[in-house]
């Protein structure tokens, strides 16, 4: 818990006291015991939200483990993107109507049934790629 939370907290928690204390001192019909009940919901709304806060850290540790990091967010990391191919699928829907553009040293291809995007790399960056296999019986 932070500090400025545990100020937080000590200051609802008396803010709390007197309104329980006001509210016991006026007649069950009085609009002041009514406005405090309400304003005392409100308070101990704001209570549960400050005992509910986290540090930043446990939140960075909680959106850390939570995110996709490396080949998952990243499938260039696998090796390589897959090269354009025209004809080529979504891999969701599985139509192939699909938009292309260019992005750089990728092109990020967009179908156009279900909006699902994919990225391919370049006929000329695969040519240019060292661990590109060497097709044996190149076209003419």
């Amino acid at each position: 818990m932070r500090d400025a939370d545990a100020a937080d907290r000590r200051a609802l928690a008396r803010a709390i006291q007197d309104l329980r204390a006001k509210i016991r001192a006026h007649p069950s019909w009085a609009a002041e015991k009514i406005s405090a009940q309400r304003a005392l919901a409100r308070l101990e709304r704001r209570l549960s939200d400050v005992k509910a806060r986290k540090d930043p850290e446990e939140w960075a540790q909680l959106l850390s483990s939570s995110l996709p990091s490396g080949p998952e967010r990243f499938p260039e990391m696998l090796g390589g993107l897959p090269p354009f191919d025209e004809a080529a699928r979504c891999p969701k829907c599985g139509k192939n109507r699909a938009r292309t553009r260019w992005v750089p040293d990728r092109l990020e291809r967009t179908c156009r049934r279900c909006g699902y995007r994919w990225l391919e790399a370049p006929l000329a960056a695969m040519e240019e790629s060292p661990e590109r296999e060497r097709d044996p019986h190149p076209e003419g």
